[in-house]
C-alpha cells in the first residue's frame, strides 16, 4: 500500500497506549479493595494488538542524522541486537538537552523514551559505539538529561502544543501519529515507528477478572473466540488492501474503514481515510503467536508474549516504575515465573479449534472496558458489528449476526481515557474484561500484591 511514508517496519508486536498514575516518582496504580474483599488480580488472557506508536520530529529543528545512524539512501539504520532482534543503531550525543512530548507521565510512551535515555543509549548493544549516560526529567534539560512534556496523545493537543512552544520532536499512538504525519494537515514528519526500537514487545491485549472469570469459564472462552475470529476478519481485510490497493466498492474494504472511522471517534476524529489507512500499515493486530510470527504451539499459543511480559517486567523494575514490591516478595524467583502466572492462556488453548457456537438461544450480559476513540482496540468493537465477507474466515460463521451475538454475549462497554481507567473498572468489579497495555497491569497486579507464587 502506498502512502507517501517509508514506514521502513519489521513484523513484531509493540506496545501501545497506557496511562498510569504517578506518586513519588514510581508509578502505582492503587487497588479500592479492601483486606476483606474478594481478589481483585486481573489476567492477561489473549493479544489483540502489536505495533502502534512513532516518533514524530520537524525536520527543520532536528536532524535525524544526529539521533540515528543513516544508511546512504537516509533511510535508518538497523543491526541486530541478541535477544531482542532487528533495531536502529543510536547516536547517543545527539538526545541530550532534547525536549520530547510524552501523552501523559506513565503511558507507555513515557516508558519507552525512559527506556531509550537511560537504557539504550548507555550501551553500546543499541549504539555507534559511542554511549552517553543521560536522565530523563520533566521539563527542559539541562546537560546530561532529556526532557519531556506532557501533550496528552492527541494530533489536536499537540499541534497546539507545537503552536505555543514551538515543540520540535515527540512520540504517540496510532492513529494520531499517522494524523500528524501524512496528508496535507501533517505538521511533523515520520522519524521512526516504534516495531524499529522495540521488537517483540506487547501491546493492548484482553484481561479479565480472574475472580470473575475462575466462575465463568464458558462465557470467558466465548469472548475470547469472537474477538479472535474479529482478528481474523480484519487482517484478512487489510490483507486485501495492501496486496490490491483500497477500494470503496470492495463491501470489506468500506466496512473495515467505516468502522475504523466510526471507533476512532467519527468526524471529531479529523481523520482522513488515508490516515486510517497509513495507521492500519503501521498497527499489526494479534491475537496470539501465530498472528505476529506465522506458527503457534497450541499447547503455548502466547508463548512470544509471556517472554515479552517477562521482559517488560525487568524493565519497568530497572527504571523504576516498580518499587513497591519486589517478586521476592510475590514468591516468585524471576521474571518468567511471573509472566507464567500472569498470563493465562487456557481460554485461548480452548478456542483454538472451535469454529461456532451454533445458535445461542439467549445472551449472557457481560461488560467490557476499553480505551475511548482508540484505533488499538479495534477488534473488539467489530466483534459488534455485521462483518461482510465473514464466512469467507470460517464458513460456520454468519454474516448477519455479530460474532458476539454468534458466542452468545451481550457486550456491554466501558469507556475510559487511559488504560488507569481500564484497571479501575476491573479491580472495582465495573467491568469483567478490560483491554490495556500491559504496563498498567503488570504494575497494579505487583504494586497490590494481587499476582503471587
Amino acid at each position: 500500500m502506498k502512502n507517501g511514508v517509508n514506514m521502513q517496519r519489521y513484523k513484531v508486536i509493540v506496545i501501545a497506549v497506557a496511562a498510569i498514575v504517578v506518586i513519588a516518582g514510581a508509578a502505582v496504580l492503587l487497588s479500592n479493595r479492601s483486606s476483606e474483599a474478594e481478589s481483585t488480580e486481573i489476567n492477561l488472557i489473549s493479544g489483540l494488538e502489536g505495533v502502534g506508536s512513532g516518533f514524530y520530529f520537524d525536520e527543520s529543528k532536528v536532524d535525524k542524522g544526529d539521533l540515528f545512524v543513516l544508511n546512504d539512501d537516509s533511510t535508518l539504520k538497523t543491526h541486530n541486537v541478541p535477544g531482542v532482534g532487528e533495531i536502529v543503531i543510536f547516536k547517543a550525543a545527539g538526545w541530550e538537552r532534547l525536549l520530547f512530548g510524552v501523552p501523559t507521565v506513565g503511558s507507555i510512551q513515557y516508558y519507552q523514551l525512559k527506556t531509550i535515555v537511560e537504557v539504550y543509549l548507555a550501551d553500546p548493544a543499541y549504539t555507534d559505539g559511542e554511549t552517553k549516560k543521560l536522565s530523563l526529567v520533566a521539563g527542559n534539560p539541562g546537560d546530561g538529561q532529556v526532557g519531556y512534556t506532557v501533550t496528552q496523545g492527541s494530533a489536536a493537543r499537540i499541534k497546539e502544543v507545537q503552536s505555543s512552544t514551538g515543540l520540535a520532536i515527540g512520540i504517540t499512538w496510532e492513529p494520531q501519529f499517522s494524523a500528524l504525519v501524512i496528508g496535507e494537515t501533517a505538521t511533523y514528519q515520520n522519524l521512526v515507528t516504534t516495531d524499529l526500537l522495540f521488537p517483540h514487545v506487547t501491546c493492548c491485549v484482553l484481561y479479565g477478572n480472574t475472580h470473575y472469570m475462575e466462575g465463568n469459564k464458558d462465557t470467558t472462552e466465548r469472548l475470547v473466540w469472537a474477538v479472535k475470529n474479529a482478528t481474523d476478519w480484519l487482517n484478512s481485510v487489510v490483507k486485501d488492501i495492501k496486496e490490491n490497493g483500497y477500494d470503496p466498492s470492495v463491501a470489506t474494504h468500506k466496512a473495515l474503514v467505516d468502522y475504523a472511522y466510526k471507533h476512532a471517534g467519527g468526524a471529531s476524529s479529523g481523520l482522513t481515510t488515508e490516515q486510517i489507512l497509513n495507521a492500519f500499515d503501521a498497527i499489526e493486530y494479534a491475537w496470539g503467536d501465530e498472528m505476529a510470527y506465522a506458527s503457534i504451539d497450541a499447547s503455548n499459543p502466547l508463548s512470544r508474549i509471556k517472554a515479552d511480559i517477562s521482559s517488560q517486567t525487568q524493565t519497568l523494575y530497572d527504571i523504576g516504575g516498580l518499587a513497591t514490591n519486589t517478586l521476592a516478595d510475590l514468591g516468585f524467583r524471576n521474571t518468567a515465573e511471573f509472566a507464567e502466572r500472569f498470563v493465562d492462556d487456557s481460554y485461548i488453548r480452548s478456542i483454538l479449534n472451535k469454529s461456532s457456537y451454533g445458535s445461542p438461544s439467549a445472551l449472557t450480559t457481560v461488560t467490557l472496558s476499553v480505551i475511548v476513540n482508540d484505533l488499538h482496540q479495534l477488534p473488539t468493537h467489530l466483534a459488534d458489528e455485521k462483518l461482510p465477507g465473514l464466512s469467507k474466515i470460517n464458513p460456520s460463521l454468519n454474516e448477519d449476526r455479530t460474532l458476539y451475538e454468534q458466542a452468545g454475549l451481550n457486550v456491554k462497554f466501558i469507556d475510559a481515557t487511559g488504560s488507569n481507567g481500564v484497571v479501575t473498572a476491573l479491580n472495582s468489579n465495573q467491568a469483567q474484561y478490560g483491554v490495556a497495555a500491559e504496563p498498567a497491569v503488570i504494575l497494579y497486579d505487583i504494586n497490590n500484591k494481587q499476582t503471587t507464587a
